[in-house]
This record gives structure tokens, sequence and C-alpha cells, in this order.
């Protein structure tokens, strides 16, 4: 095999070329015979591959589906979010909604605290029941 012919070689008398010695070794050659028509098989391969279209780029399966793998795990975590907030928001504690009349009566209240007139000194409010709903109605107040 030392003193077959080189892929060169072969390429160069297949286009038409090389020497009168070179075709003779490739007459009598088996190998290089069979070489050189594998090599010209194999053009003739990519001949056609370079004459057709391009196929179109398919990314294969496996590869789209790791990209947005997150995805489905995303979407249930901004539903669990939104109800939550939801469920808390609804649940939030408002201020009373005191009447009119109502902060009137709490202001007079606090007005008359202020001024030293306290409506329940020197009383129990277990035992008066009027002072425990006043002091209830004071803290209620904005």
């Amino acid at each position: 095999m030392s003193r077959c012919l080189s892929d060169q070689t072969l390429w160069e008398l297949g286009e038409g070329e090389g020497t009168t010695a070179q075709r003779v070794h490739l007459q009598r050659c088996a190998d290089c015979r069979a070489r050189s028509q594998q090599l010209g098989r194999d053009l003739r391969v990519l001949q056609r591959a370079l004459q057709e279209a391009p196929r179109p780029h398919v990314v294969p399966l496996r590869v789209r589906a790791r990209g947005r793998r997150w995805l489905p795990v995303a979407a249930a975590l901004a539903v669990v979010l939104l109800v939550v907030g939801i469920h808390w928001w609804l649940r939030w504690p408002t201020a009373p909604d005191l009447s009119l009349a109502d902060r009137g009566e709490a202001v007079s209240y606090l007005q008359a605290a202020l001024d030293g007139d306290w409506p329940c000194d020197g009383r129990e409010p277990f035992f008066h029941l009027d002072c425990e709903e006043e002091s209830a109605l004071l803290a209620e107040s904005p």
C-alpha cells in the first residue's frame, strides 16, 4: 500500500491529469481502483447535494422543550399569587364607617374627657354598662 496513489493523485487522475505511470498503476492496483471509484461516488453525492435546495432547518424537539420547561411552572405560580392576593385583599379589615351623628358623639365625648369631665369617673365599668359602651365608641372613632 505504500506504493499506492494518494487521494490527491486519484483526484487529479479523475480530472484527467496525472502521469502515464500513475494511470498504469491505477489500472493494475485493485485497492487504488476501489478508492478511485469510491471517490467518484462521493463526488457525485456532493454534486447532487450542492445542486438541491437546502433543507429547512429543523430544531430537535428536545431542544425546544428544554427551553420552555419553566413556562407551566411560571403560569401556575402566577395563578396562585393572583388567588392569594385577591383572597388577602377581600379579607383586609376596613375601618368601620361611623355616621355623622356617631362621629359627633365621639368628638364630644373626647372633648369632655380632655376638659377633665370624664363621664365614668368613680364608677366601675363592669357595673355601669353605659360607661363601657361609651369607651368602645371612643375606641372605634377614626
